[in-house]
């Protein structure tokens, strides 16, 4: 009798531990397959950059599909710091899980951009919108998350895998900044440098100022003919625009 209770309990302790390890194989299969699928259906999604804290400190990162780690943890407060650009805090998993997309200042990035986006972006992308460097990672992540901060987003182009940028959200982005700048300027110098006359290379347009130009394409034509970028201005197909004194 003895014997059958041992055995009775040893099979219960067996067939428990049989099913808490399918359980959290199970957990485990389905967590995976979450994350494949978001990054799935994710791919073509821009990268995001947020700062988060961890103890006493704040740092920012920058995620692409692995935000799914956020997604799930923390749903409704990561949907808010992207919205407010605010802080996400963040416990000791979810930090060694992200630590590697980190931002770190990189003295490259800073020495050509110096608080001119114009000029980061006509020096590290080709006319295309394609990165035109080979940057270490670091300085890919640092690069991305200045831009994201000036509401430039960047992806990975799916057939190169290179970095380029979003023409729609670059144009928008322009339109918000470069022309509303040159707009005040003008209205505080109405006879100033943007009234001089300009021709759109591409295009062939003739308008009677920079602001003007500014205002349909974007970007800031003043820049581009002093020589501090390369071009300003973009086509709705991507195709980026020249211009010239007439």
């Amino acid at each position: 009798m003895e014997e059958e209770k041992c055995l009775k309990y040893y099979w219960s302790k067996i067939i428990l531990i049989t099913g808490i390890a399918f359980i959290l194989t199970a957990c485990m299969y389905i967590n995976r397959k979450s994350k494949e699928q978001h990054a799935k259906e994710n791919g073509n999604e821009p990268y995001k950059a947020l700062s988060v804290k961890y103890q006493d400190s704040i740092y920012r990162m920058v995620l692409r599909s692995n935000d799914i780690v956020l997604k799930m943890k923390y749903p409704d407060e990561f949907l808010r710091t992207l919205k407010d650009s605010g802080v996400l805090n963040i416990d000791s998993a979810t930090f060694y899980e992200l630590r590697k997309d980190i931002v770190t200042p990189q003295p490259l990035i800073d020495s050509i951009f110096k608080g001119n986006v114009d000029t980061l972006l006509s020096h590290f992308f080709d006319d295309n919108g394609f990165i035109a460097f080979e940057l270490s990672y670091d300085e890919e992540k640092y690069l991305i998350d200045i831009l994201y901060r000036n509401k430039i987003l960047v992806n990975i182009a799916c057939e190169s895998g290179y970095l380029n940028m979003d023409y729609k959200n670059l144009k928008k982005q322009s339109l918000a900044l470069g022309y509303e700048k040159n707009k005040q300027r003008n209205e505080n110098n109405p006879n100033g440098f943007n009234r001089i006359p300009v021709q759109c290379i591409e295009t062939g347009e003739i308008f009677n100022s920079m602001d003007a130009a500014d205002k349909k394409y974007g970007g800031c034509v003043s820049s581009y003919l002093s020589g501090r970028i390369k071009y300003t201005g973009h086509l709705d197909d991507g195709t980026v625009l020249h211009w010239e004194r007439i």
